[in-house]
């Protein structure tokens, strides 16, 4: 049975020798994301249709075919409601099974967003100062990482390094955030605080454990009573590998021939805060609907969610907290992210004034499924 996908057998190495090596030259380890470039974004082409529904329908179908996937889901929300849910393609390729509303997918860093969202909306009550030190959260921090905030964590503007090279499998299964301080926290920082703008999911994996110090819970219990819980996300969760959820969508690879295998085994418990949790089109869809709503969020906590940071000097980077911003053609504002993770790839894409959020799942690692896909399906949504 194929529905937990099985640790590499020794003569599994080539595969896993490929992946390393398609990660390293992505550039990117898990999750990371480039820098958005600077200047004006493409407009997508789009087909001519009257019916915004049918022609979502007939998008989605589409992007599921060029692109080769095992499964894909896709949610459109419009002013509050989901006007758009379709998945296509299988959870299960090998027995057929189809993708289901339920199916869950590794959404690898648009994890991060559900930490960010939880960090704001502890600033929001009081119960976290992110200009504060980390040493007020975490007590004994090395000397060089004492006075980094969760500001800074959440901007990528901490000076701490990504993944490496033996980081993209683990096999290490932690209980709990803390847990993974020491190896976080004892590696050397790539640039001092402030300074440098530089993608770490090591920085989220400290901010995850910011949060649960400074709100007195388990950080899986933060993001749930703080973002998952209000906002009806009731399938989203963080994977936990001695508790194995019966619906996520089967994990896939492609060899060096382009064909499906299993992905490798790998514990995602030494990452929830930055690219560990499992969620569905739909619930994606409505985290970002629901950093728009003023009952979640107040408005001054969202522009400030959406605001670009700048380093030390003044440079702007073209990210905010957790969300990178951007602007299309028309001068519309959109905020997003995307995230990769072993057997998955997710994409969550909103458009603030236009209150538009589109969100893509796939069951694929490192699938081609990005900004241009979600920007195609957005402007189905907002031509009409």
């Amino acid at each position: 049975m194929l529905s937990q996908p099985p640790a590499p057998p020794p003569g599994n190495q080539l595969r896993l020798i490929l992946l390393v090596t398609a990660l390293a030259a992505a550039g990117r380890g898990w999750a990371q994301e480039p820098l958005p470039p600077a200047g004006v974004a493409t407009r997508p082409a789009q087909p001519a249709a009257a019916d915004p529904a049918a022609l979502g329908r007939e998008t989605v179908t589409d992007i599921y075919k060029s692109l080769s996937l095992p499964g894909l889901g896709a949610a459109v929300v419009r002013d509050g409601k989901i006007v758009l849910e379709e998945y296509v393609g299988f959870s299960d390729m090998q027995n057929k099974e189809p993708l289901q509303k339920s199916s869950l997918f590794r959404v690898g860093s648009c994890s991060k967003l559900l930490t960010a969202t939880a960090m704001v909306r502890l600033k929001q009550k009081g119960k976290l100062d992110i200009d504060a030190p980390l040493s007020r959260y975490l007590g004994s921090v090395p000397e060089d990482k004492a006075a980094i905030t969760a500001r800074q964590l959440a901007g990528h503007l901490g000076g701490f390094a990504h993944y490496g090279r033996g980081d993209y499998l683990n096999a290490t299964h932690y209980e709990d955030v803390k847990e993974t301080l020491p190896r976080y926290l004892g590696t050397p920082l790539v640039a001092p605080p402030g300074t440098k703008y530089a993608y770490s999911s090591y920085g989220y994996n400290v901010l995850g454990a910011v949060l649960q110090a400074a709100a007195r819970r388990e950080f899986r219990a933060v993001v749930q009573s703080e973002v998952t819980g209000p906002l009806g996300m009731s399938h989203t969760q963080a994977e936990d590998s001695s508790r194995p959820p019966r619906k996520r969508a089967h994990l896939y690879s492609k060899d060096d021939k382009d064909a499906f295998i299993d992905a490798p085994a790998t514990d995602l418990t030494d990452r929830w805060p930055s690219g560990g949790f499992l969620s569905t089109a739909a619930d994606l869809a409505r985290l970002g609907a629901g950093v728009l709503q003023p009952k979640f969020l107040d408005p001054n906590a969202r522009e400030e969610m959406f605001t670009l940071q700048k380093t030390a000097d003044g440079a702007e980077t073209k990210v905010g907290l957790g969300w990178r911003v951007a602007r299309d053609e028309a001068g519309r504002r959109y905020v997003h992210h995307g995230g990769d993770s072993v057997g998955g790839r997710a994409f969550l894409l909103v458009y603030p004034d236009e209150k538009i959020a589109v969100a893509l799942t796939t069951n694929l690692t490192f699938a081609s499924l990005g900004e241009k896909e979600a920007r195609r399906l957005a402007e189905v949504y907002l031509a009409r």
